[in-house]
């Protein structure tokens, strides 16, 4: 028999979700190898950020939502507290947004991190907007193939960046304008060349670390997204930082 825990009661302001799927993130891979950028108290941490399930019972104050509401985990940011590898789960209001009708199960259990990282970058943090060129470095990634959908979306033109060539096809597939092979291809002129010479309005780089200078002229170490300074159509003009994780 395998063991099992009582289900949570959720307290005020809180829901319980009953999990239909969880997703498996790179953040809790780097949980359980150790490599987390926040302190995790393994080995009685609860894993898991994001996932989808219908709500079975309200807490206090949780009127906003309903018993049988499908719901999407928002990334759950206290493994000490929760984690979506669960049967049930207690989170705030907050925590828990509704499902849309268009997303299958297991669309909406692994939509949540990457769609909000490539929004929150792109539209909130640098106004990605319509004929905008978009540079992505990882866009084979999660977070990558949401920005290729989000930009095409807005109107932008989105700018692969690969180093296997055999995801050519599905980036072109996902909205990417044109891809560029990391390891084969004159990155700088490429770009410049894919946008009449201007070169990228913003930079979303999800690699990093060495190689990645090219990208951009401005000095110092890469942050994940970038803005030209202004509209000057200059390739060789600076872009400003934005935004950056450590």
């Amino acid at each position: 028999m395998r063991p099992t825990s009582p289900r949570p009661t959720p307290q005020e302001g809180e829901v319980r979700v009953r999990l239909e799927a969880f997703a498996v993130n790179a953040l809790d891979v780097m949980m359980r190898s150790g490599r987390s950028p926040a302190p995790v108290p393994l080995p009685h941490a609860h894993l898991g950020i994001e996932g989808t399930g219908i709500i079975d019972a309200t807490g206090p104050g949780a009127s906003r939502f309903a018993v049988g509401d499908a719901v999407i985990l928002a990334a759950l940011p206290n493994p000490a507290a929760h984690g979506s590898y669960a049967e049930h789960i207690t989170v705030p209001l907050g925590s828990v947004i509704p499902r849309p009708a268009g997303l299958s199960v297991v669309e909406a259990a692994a939509s949540w991190v990457a769609y909000s990282t490539a929004y929150g970058a792109l539209v909130e943090r640098a106004g990605l907007s319509d004929g905008d060129a978009l540079l992505i470095a990882g866009a084979s990634s999660s977070v990558g193939r949401a920005a290729l959908q989000l930009a095409r979306r807005l109107g932008a033109a989105p700018l692969a960046i690969t180093r296997d060539a055999t995801k050519t096809a599905e980036l072109l597939a996902a909205g990417a304008d044109r891809v560029i092979l990391a390891a084969g291809d004159d990155l700088a002129q490429t770009v410049r060349q894919s946008t009449d010479g201007r070169g990228a309005d913003i930079t979303l780089d999800l690699v990093r670390g060495p190689g990645q200078g090219h990208c951009w002229t401005r000095p110092g170490p890469a942050a994940p997204w970038w803005r030209r300074a202004s509209s000057t159509p200059d390739p060789h003009q600076r872009q400003q930082t934005i935004g950056s994780r450590s």
